[in-house]
């Protein structure tokens, strides 16, 4: 029997991959360029590539729910929270594959720059 699609984020494979990850890649966050990424992001977005989900060469460091967010990136108001909180940056690039997600920053802050 095949490993199961979805093993979670708790597996021996996904644990192993991860350390490959941050071994090979380092800890600076592929959205924010900070150092101190504490997880990894699929970078073609996991319901975009089910054959390439547990690939390693696919997937970047990036700030995010178990790293405790950005230690750099200045906090925002977390609606959800009721409170400041620190910027996941996996949380901001979403379901969307991270080139997707890094063009449509750089679009606005193109955007943003023209206004001043």
């Amino acid at each position: 029997m095949g490993q199961a699609i979805h093993a979670g984020r708790t597996g021996r494979p996904w644990l192993r991959m991860r350390q490959y990850v941050f071994h090979t890649k380092g800890d600076v966050c592929c959205w924010c360029g900070h150092p101190g990424a504490g997880d990894i992001n699929h970078d073609d977005g996991w319901a975009n590539s089910p054959e390439t989900r547990m690939d390693p060469d696919r997937m970047s460091p990036i700030h995010g729910v178990y790293g405790g967010g950005c230690p750099y990136c200045p906090w925002v108001w977390s609606r959800k929270l009721g409170r400041m909180a620190p910027v996941i940056c996996n949380s901001v690039v979403g379901k969307q594959p991270l080139a997707v997600a890094l063009a449509k920053r750089a679009r606005q802050q193109a955007a943003r720059s023209l206004d001043w």
